[in-house]
């Protein structure tokens, strides 16, 4: 069997910071602890750019390189279960959320973009608790703004882009983690260390990739029956 005791199954909190959380869990076969550090890194849905409309460049950077940068920028994505999948939507009121970037270099030095330049445009289809849901889809606080690219004088960059909810089995920008690992402290005795991006807490992390967990023995436990 591959858990000796589903009720017997224990979890330790080690330690928890900002962006990392450290726990053991016991009583659980290698081969569900490593699944649950799969679902950690692919399973757990956050938002991220998924489109891009480039209107203006004339930077250094060609437009699949200001996509490509722009997409790995993290948003906060605690409220990525309301949304729908883009591509499951039926209503779009709550599939997606409208950036745009509009930068021109009117001085003599180097302007560095960055996503502090990124501006949510305002959905006026959306209720209010909708609006809330919406708004609260931004780029995560950092010390140091994440840089797109850099303008020479007279140069611009203006483009609208889609944030969108995604797992990181589609494409590894929708990630929610830096780093997950495991060590084997007994043949039923696993201890996690998990460092978050920023898009999500480190305990939602776990949390959610333990529920997701469950639903998929459940899954299988329904198909066996």
């Amino acid at each position: 069997v591959l858990i000796n005791n589903m009720s017997n199954i224990k979890i330790k909190l080690h330690k928890l910071e900002t962006n990392f959380i450290q726990f053991s869990i016991s009583n659980i076969h290698i081969g569900l602890a490593n699944g649950i550090r799969r679902i950690l890194i692919s399973d757990i849905p956050t938002m991220a750019i998924d489109f891009a409309t480039i209107i203006s460049n004339t930077s250094c950077l060609h437009d699949n390189m200001i996509a490509q940068r722009i997409g790995l920028i993290p948003f906060v994505s605690k409220n990525a279960g309301k949304f729908n999948y883009y591509w499951d939507n039926q209503d779009n009121k709550l599939a997606e959320v409208e950036y745009q970037l509009n930068v021109i270099n009117e001085t003599d030095n180097i302007l560095e973009v960055t996503s502090n330049d990124l501006k949510i445009i305002n959905n006026s289809n959306l209720t209010g608790y909708q609006k809330n849901i919406y708004n609260s889809v931004k780029p995560i606080d950092m010390e140091y703004p994440i840089i797109i690219t850099k303008l020479a004088k007279g140069q611009s960059l203006h483009f609208t882009c889609s944030v969108r909810k995604g797992i990181s089995k589609e494409h590894a920008k929708f990630q929610p983690t830096s780093s997950v690992g495991y060590e084997i402290i007994s043949n039923d005795t696993f201890k996690f260390t998990i460092e978050s991006i920023g898009s999500l807490s480190p305990q939602s992390i776990v949390e959610q990739a333990l529920d997701i967990f469950s639903d998929k023995l459940s899954k299988i436990l329904k198909h066996i029956d």
